[in-house]
């Protein structure tokens, strides 16, 4: 047979296979681009027949979301048994609809509205590519656009009930929707979630679901949403955790699970079945997580041809939930008066960073901290309804991940009425997360939300301020001094119905003047509840040093207590470091290695971390044991000496240049840069660019993607800087931000690191790296794109002006907020900043006129965040380098123009 044939032959099998696809596969799964076969259901909030649009305000709603591949139109609706007698004369029924209308009492039902939600979820055919954090926004969006439009309607409190992969919308809703300020009603609101045979660990059914997805693929199939349910994947566990740790503290939760497994074949008397979930990935335990086992199938969880056990015990549930929130629920007109308050005045508190700290803190290991249970002292705290407990230890031994454990304990293990309130310092984190203001700010909003009635002075002073004042963030904003009286007054207020616990976590990252001063106003605060009787304790973490621990109170030091956790810790890692075949001496070999690094890690956590990564490296390149340990011996006992290790050991020689100038940009940016805009800030350097250049794109040595540079960052770092991602509340959107591992890593860079680099001494190598810094902000704002931007902005009228033309600027709101801030600093070390005349170009006042017009628009934008230090169009360089301390400025300006003496 010759090659003509054998491809003719091909050619017709390729064609017959396709044909067969296509009438076996294809023609046989709907899609929803066919309007036959969409949903009937519009998109959205859909209310259930049977249920009242307009019912009085302060009453309950309750959102059915349906789960994968599903719609309202399915999911809900169960085939009527042909002997079933009653006035229903459908072939199906929907128990929402049909059965709730009439079994919830007519009190129930005045006060109860019901809502479908539709999304797509269609995965098997013309599906869209969407990710789970993008269908719990838009659940989100539709509650708030759709279904609390009007006051009476934000009164209202909101029961959810998920099926399956509903209930991962709606977790990842309520995620969302603590950390969005236009969401934090539905998140307050929220007091009930029916979990319907939820995959919270995922499904072991996915598998098969991947296989399809597979075959599916020339249709337009959804693999990963599908590859997402894998059991224990990373992406479920991460979604878990932020749920949890979300505190939601009196949200009550209902995990119903299935107990039959759902038949998948049947051939003559042999059938198999599986459970699509599990018990143990539909469930999870906390303090008001109750969990339902019922015996029916995974479909038989939603569908009901007539009212089944299941049914009744779901409606049983259901009632006393919607009865138990009447009951706690304030009158409507009550409701009204606080959600008036959560407006107006909660929103002055209420910064997008005020738990991300808290999130990014490592939980505890597996079986680790578990010693805290029965810690004596920690006991003793908990006893005392007046007790302090400090919790205090070195750099890197695990304060944090303890404070974090600590609180989760507390929330999870005590009775409703117990008030939690938690702050985690944040010393590389922006200003209102490493200062006083932001912990009292945190503190008394976290309390208002959870005590509202305890606000009236609060109020009263919000009231007050805007009423002499004007508008909060354009007139004004809370000081120090302010928020302290209020919150004493709160606090005294709020104990006298509940008890209150306030955990504060790396005070010392506050600076030392700051932290006594918390630490002596908490303590005044204690001794004056202490008096009255009103319960509330309270819990600090810190460092050893600087001392500002007062007497008395309870005592944990965490390098004292944590060996045991670090063993397990260096056990569980070695085991995904080190390649193993099974042998004994291998076993015996991890066990010495493990022993040795635990005991060398003088209970430092932040030690093994650093170090494992390269003792396992030894070892999988062949090195013998005894080498290895050798090896091990060698490294620095201390934090300090080992940074000094990696950066002059670990880092390639020919990157220290890059080394240094990354190291200058984490270490000493007035806030945590995002990839994105680091990305334009290395090109910004004197270095990279030349004058008149149009873009930072024509830098040399450009940083084409976000990606690239991530990958940089772990080389050019030695691993002491890392990528976080952060959900910025204001634009609604996650960023992902630079930062170094650890406080201490900044401490030795301010200390000795810059001095590594042959940059001088220490003070002298940071005034030269904040000067570096302030030339590249001025370079970035000199460009001939952002020029022309400023120009365009400054020919319109005043009350034309479009601040959008200043989008697509990444480092231009950093760059302009922050050059004279870097000057200020560079100046006050020694550093003369008299340059930046020749950098503005002046006396052409242009360049610093388009300077002022771009501060305008960002204040147009974002009042709250760039207002502080903008000059007014009449200023001048002179007026600018004054404000800013800039003593060479001021005088090269007078000797040049008599005009400035």
């Amino acid at each position: 047979m010759d090659l003509s044939t054998t491809a003719l032959y091909l050619l017709i099998f390729l064609i017959s296979s396709a044909l067969l696809y296509n009438q076996l596969v294809a023609k046989r799964i709907p899609t929803r681009l066919h309007p036959d076969q969409a949903p009937r259901s519009r998109s959205g909030m859909v209310l259930a027949a049977g249920f009242d649009l307009h019912p009085p305000a302060g009453g309950v709603d309750i959102v059915f979301v349906h789960g994968l591949g599903s719609n309202p139109d399915t999911t809900w609706h169960a085939r009527k048994p042909k002997r079933t007698s009653g006035t229903i004369d459908e072939e199906y029924v929907c128990w929402i609809t049909d059965f709730l209308p009439q079994d919830f009492t007519p009190e129930d039902l005045r006060y109860v509205r019901a809502f479908f939600y539709n999304y797509d979820s269609w995965w098997r055919k013309d599906a869209l590519v969407i990710r789970l954090s993008q269908l719990g926004k838009q659940l989100l969006d539709s509650i708030h656009l759709e279904m609390r439009t009007t006051k009476e309607e934000r009164t209202r409190k909101i029961i959810f009930v998920g099926h399956s992969y509903g209930g991962l919308v709606i977790k990842q809703a309520l995620i969302q929707a603590k950390s969005v300020p236009i969401f934090h009603d539905i998140a307050e609101d929220t007091k009930a979630v029916f979990f319907l045979g939820t995959p919270h660990r995922g499904s072991k059914f996915s598998i098969w679901g991947k296989l399809i997805a597979r075959a599916l693929k020339p249709l337009g199939s959804n693999y990963s949403i599908i590859e997402g349910l894998s059991y224990d994947s990373q992406s479920l566990l991460d979604l878990h955790g932020s749920f949890i740790d979300a505190g939601f503290d009196d949200l009550r939760v209902t995990n119903f699970f299935e107990q039959r497994r759902a038949r998948i074949l049947k051939i003559w008397f042999a059938s198999w079945g599986e459970f699509v979930v599990e018990e143990q990935s539909a469930i999870y335990h906390g303090r008001q997580v109750k969990l339902v086992g019922l015996p029916t199938d995974h479909s038989g969880l939603n569908k009901f041809g007539y009212r089944t056990d299941t049914y009744h015990r779901i409606l049983s549930e259901l009632r006393e939930t919607i009865n138990s929130i009447r009951l706690q629920s304030p009158s409507s007109a009550a409701q009204l008066q606080i959600n008036t308050m959560d407006s107006a005045c909660l929103n002055s508190l209420y910064f997008p960073e005020m738990t991300a700290r808290q999130g990014e803190v490592q939980d505890a290991h597996r079986n680790s901290c578990s010693w805290i249970r029965t810690h004596e002292q920690y006991k003793n705290w908990e006893a005392d309804l007046h007790g302090l407990l400090w919790i205090q230890g070195s750099p890197g031994s695990g304060k944090s991940t303890l404070m974090k454990k600590i609180l989760q304990m507390s929330r999870n293990g005590e009775k409703s009425g117990h008030i939690h309130l938690a702050f985690f310092f944040h010393r590389r984190g922006t200003q209102l997360q490493k200062t006083p203001i932001g912990l009292y700010r945190t503190i008394l909003f976290q309390l208002l939300k959870q005590v509202p009635s305890a606000g009236t002075e609060f109020q009263k002073a919000y009231e007050e301020k805007i009423k002499y004042s004007g508008e909060y963030g354009k007139n004004w904003e809370w000081r120090e001094a302010e928020l302290r009286r209020v919150l004493k007054s709160t606090l005294i207020t709020a104990t006298r119905t509940s008890d209150i616990k306030i955990f504060i976590d790396a005070l010392d990252e506050a600076g030392e003047d700051s932290a006594r001063s918390v630490v002596d106003y908490l303590h005044e605060l204690h001794q004056q509840l202490l008096e009255s009787a009103h319960h509330i304790r309270i819990c600090f973490s810190c460092r050893y040093y600087p001392v500002i621990r007062t007497s008395g109170g309870f005592q944990i030091y965490v390098d004292k207590e944590n060996a045991g956790d670090i063993s397990i810790y260096v056990r569980e890692e070695l085991k995904k470091w080190i390649s193993l075949n099974g042998s004994d001496f291998e076993s015996d070999h991890l066990a010495l290695l493990q022993e040795n690094i635990t005991s060398k890690a003088s209970g430092v956590f932040l030690w093994v971390y650093l170090v494992l990564p390269n003792i396992a490296k030894q070892y999988n390149n062949g090195k013998g044991i005894e080498e290895v340990l050798q090896i091990l011996d060698r490294v620095p006992p201390n934090l300090s000496d080992i940074y000094q290790h990696i950066i002059t050991e670990l880092v390639d020689p020919t990157d220290r240049d890059q080394t240094l100038h990354l190291m200058q940009w984490i270490c000493l940016a007035q806030r945590p840069l995002s990839v994105t805009e680091l990305r334009y800030a290395l090109a910004s350097d004197e270095i990279s660019c030349h004058p008149f250049q149009g873009s930072a794109e024509e830098s040399k040595g450009f940083i084409q993607s976000d990606l690239q540079l991530e990958r940089m960052i772990n080389g050019l770092s030695g691993g002491l800087a890392e990528v976080r991602t952060h959900t910025d509340g204001f634009h609604n959107s996650d960023r992902r931000t630079v930062q170094f591992i650890h406080q201490s890593v900044i401490d030795f860079m301010l200390k000795y690191g810059f001095t590594l680099f042959n940059y001088g001494s220490a003070g002298n190598a940071i005034g030269q790296s904040h000067d570096r810094l302030a030339r590249a902000c001025i370079n970035y704002l000199m460009l001939g794109k952002v020029q022309n931007a400023a120009a365009s902005l400054l020919s319109m009228a005043y009350h034309r002006r479009d601040s959008q033309k200043l989008e697509n600027h990444p480092f231009l709101q950093y760059a302009t907020t922050s050059w004279f801030l870097h000057a200020e600093k560079a100046e006050s070390l020694n550093i003369p900043q008299n340059d930046i005349i020749q950098r503005f170009q002046w006396p052409n006042t242009l360049p610093f006129l388009h300077w002022i017009e771009i501060y305008k628009g960002l204040i147009n934008r974002e009042p709250l965040s760039y207002s502080e230090r903008c000059p007014g169009r009449e200023a001048n360089l002179i007026h600018v380098a004054a404000a800013s301390n800039l003593k060479s400025v001021v005088l090269e300006l007078s000797k040049s123009d008599p005009c400035f003496e």
